[in-house]
This record gives structure tokens, C-alpha cells and sequence, in this order.
């Protein structure tokens, strides 16, 4: 557990904590811990659920937009660590996945997808992003709704995910594209965020 005896004032302003959204508090470190879980059992376990995790936005010597720990980062890591070669994380979430994005552009064993409301904070994952070898980004419109989800994960993402055939999946779902969340203008179901997960995790 981390605790805040553990860093001086000034070093609270210089790692983020305490402003941009990153509030103080105790047990840090819980939304990561899977990480630790999974290292003993690397290749034997089937699906893995962080109910905690999804801190995408998350620097290496920053919090940043609600994120101390950039559990996603440290998944794939440990993962290119224990020798998976073909590694697809999709982000399904009103914010880009810019944290793991920025780590991972170009890397020939990581694949990015990410489905994100346009011009939303932190304003990445731009459609010029799809230049990049290995990033597919969707910035979609506000009213984003679930037969336009249903579209993108049928006919693209499992289409990619076919052809790919990843030796690790990594699902990133925040539910802050459902109707009404405050943190977006996008508009899905329980149902839609529910069956977009089902679909790509089936492969």
C-alpha cells in the first residue's frame, strides 16, 4: 500500500498528485495489482478481470487525468516480458488511450485500437494517428450510439482480430461512453458496451 508518508509536498506537484483530477488517497496501488497476480501465472490463465484498472492515461514519472499508475502500460510490459510476441489492446472508452499510446506506437509486437469520443480530452488519437503501423484510432462523434459501436467492433475490430490472431488480448472498458455519464456526450446501452465487449473478447 502506498501511502502519502511515502512523498514530500514538492513531490506531489512534481509526479501530479493532488491536481489534473488525481486526487490523494490510500491503496494506490490496488488498480495494478493484477499485474503481480499475473506474474506467477503467465501463460496459464485464460481471462484476467481488474474490476479497479483501465488507468490508461497514466505516465511513467506522472499522474495524469485521474490516473497514478498506468496499469494497461504494465500489463503489456510484463506481457513483452514473458515473450508474448502479438499483443492487441483495445481501448473502448470516451477518452484516447493516450498514455498507452504514446509508450507503444511502432512497436512490432503491440497492436492498438481505440474507440474515443473526437476532441474530447486528452485530444489524441486524431485520425492521422492511423499512420502509425500498428494504431487503428476511431474518434467518433458526440450521440456515438450502439448500432454505430455495433458496426465498428463487427466489421472492423473482429475483422483485425481475425487476421491477427493475438496471443494476448487486453480489453480496456471504461463506462464512461454510457448515456448520460458527465464525462462524455456519447450515448450507449449497458446492452451495447456489454455485447461490444462479449464480441471482441470471443476472439
Amino acid at each position: 500500500m502506498l501511502r502519502s508518508k511515502c512523498f514530500s509536498k514538492k513531490s506531489y506537484v512534481v509526479i501530479g498528485m493532488g491536481k489534473t483530477g488525481c486526487s490523494i488517497y490510500k491503496s494506490l496501488i490496488n488498480s495494478w495489482a493484477v499485474v503481480y497476480f499475473w506474474e506467477d501465472n503467465p501463460k496459464q490463465s485464460k481471462k484476467i478481470l481488474n474490476i479497479s484498472g483501465g488507468t490508461h492515461h497514466g505516465r511513467k514519472s506522472q499522474a495524469f487525468g485521474f490516473c497514478f499508475l498506468n496499469d494497461c502500460v504494465l500489463a503489456i510490459l510484463k506481457a513483452l516480458e514473458f515473450n508474448f510476441k502479438n499483443i492487441v489492446y483495445v481501448d473502448l472508452d470516451a477518452h484516447n488511450c493516450d498514455g498507452v499510446q504514446d509508450v507503444f506506437s511502432e512497436n512490432e509486437n503491440v497492436s492498438i485500437i481505440s474507440i474515443h469520443e473526437k476532441n474530447r480530452w486528452p485530444k489524441t488519437g486524431k485520425f492521422e494517428d492511423n499512420k502509425l503501423f500498428n494504431v487503428i484510432d476511431f474518434p467518433v462523434n458526440e450521440d456515438f450510439n450502439d448500432n454505430e459501436m455495433d458496426y465498428i467492433v463487427s466489421n472492423v475490430i473482429i475483422t483485425f482480430l481475425k487476421i491477427k490472431k493475438a496471443d494476448l488480448l487486453i480489453i480496456q472498458a471504461g463506462a464512461d461512453m454510457l448515456d448520460g455519464d458527465p464525462q462524455s456526450r456519447i450515448s450507449l446501452s449497458n446492452n451495447a458496451y456489454w455485447k461490444a465487449v462479449r464480441d471482441v473478447q470471443s476472439f
